[in-house]
């Protein structure tokens, strides 16, 4: 694996310490073993639902709003919408169940009376779900929760289209057979991706939620700022600032063949203004079927801020700032 005289795979073994590599490459049959969790499991009374999570947990709630055909919201804080009650189903995703934001919103629940359903590796989450007797699902121990994505999205997603909430068709072996093809890919692209520049991630339709998971990925893995937009949403502001920063930029464009002509107009543009500020771009058009588009887009974003990581000497599994502000902050609740 070596990409303009950079060896990756000798810098990996130097650098990836905690071996996240192999978690990343383990995501294919971390999808298979995540589905199987949310089997014969369903909610009812489900008229809305919410979503809610931080950080690497946070992210599913997300992508399945992108994915549901019920009115839905994903909320990365303490509080829920005042507008929930007993018709509401509550997701808390919560990989260490110890995150007070998710703790704080399961207590709302309960007391709105929401359908509710937990997913955790263990902490105070798992016991609260336990002790009112909710819908709990228990995922692996070992993991980072940005590397347990599968664990933390695909049982809720089983679980959702158990119950009729998510009409779309789910081609898990299409998906899985694009999965093959991704690491290569990610090197590929890591050839034309200048190391010194800062990434810009736009995202169509319902990959938008997958570019705000890469901007994090490379806050987490390489320990870099990121930008992430939605499109056509950035064409009305950012596209303004392209021009602005003297440094080195790069745009990653997601966008999928279900874009409409009028998006697909929004794309060619976007680079036409993007090259003439001088940007470098990447532009990876998935397929139609929702699941071959989200979980390659997910695993490519995952190799290529992994690959970023060793290619700037960086171990990609510590956040030891982000750990040191949780202790500061302590638990209260």
């Amino acid at each position: 694996m070596t990409v303009e005289g950079f060896d990756f795979e000798e810098k990996a073994k130097i650098v990836d310490s905690s071996n996240m590599i192999k978690l990343i490459r383990g995501f294919p049959e971390q999808i298979i073993t995540a589905w199987r969790l949310g089997e014969g499991l369903v909610v009812k009374h489900c008229e809305k639902i919410v979503f809610c999570g931080m950080g690497g947990s946070g992210i599913s709630g997300d992508i399945l709003t992108m994915l549901v055909d019920k009115p839905s919201v994903s909320v990365h804080d303490y509080d829920l919408p005042r507008w929930v009650d007993s018709n509401t189903c509550v997701v808390v995703n919560s990989y260490s169940g110890n995150t007070e934001e998710a703790v704080s919103c399961f207590k709302q629940a309960v007391r709105h009376d929401c359908e509710l359903v937990v997913v955790t590796s263990n902490g105070r989450l798992e016991k609260l779900a336990k002790t009112y007797r909710k819908l709990l699902v228990t995922i692996p121990k070992g993991f980072q929760p940005r590397s347990a994505i599968a664990f933390l999205m695909l049982p809720v997603l089983r679980i959702l289209y158990n119950s009729g909430l998510v009409d779309k068709e789910l081609s898990f072996k299409k998906a899985l057979k694009i999965l093959k093809s991704v690491e290569g890919k990610s090197l590929t692209i890591m050839s034309r991706f200048d190391v010194d520049a800062l990434p810009i991630i736009y995202g169509t339709g319902f990959l938008k939620p997958i570019a705000y998971r890469w901007r994090t990925q490379f806050n987490e893995n390489a320990k870099v700022l990121a930008i992430s937009h939605a499109l056509p949403e950035c064409n009305h502001n950012e596209l303004e600032a392209l021009q602005s920063l003297n440094i080195k930029k790069h745009l990653f464009l997601l966008s999928s063949k279900l874009d409409s002509v009028r998006v697909k107009k929004r794309l060619t543009l976007t680079k036409k203004y993007a090259r003439k500020a001088g940007i470098t771009i990447t532009h990876l058009e998935f397929p139609r079927d929702v699941l071959a588009s989200v979980l390659p887009a997910i695993h490519l974003g995952d190799f290529i801020t992994y690959y970023h990581a060793v290619r700037l000497g960086v171990n990609p599994s510590p956040v030891q700032v982000i750990e040191s502000f949780k202790k500061d902050m302590g638990f209260s609740l």
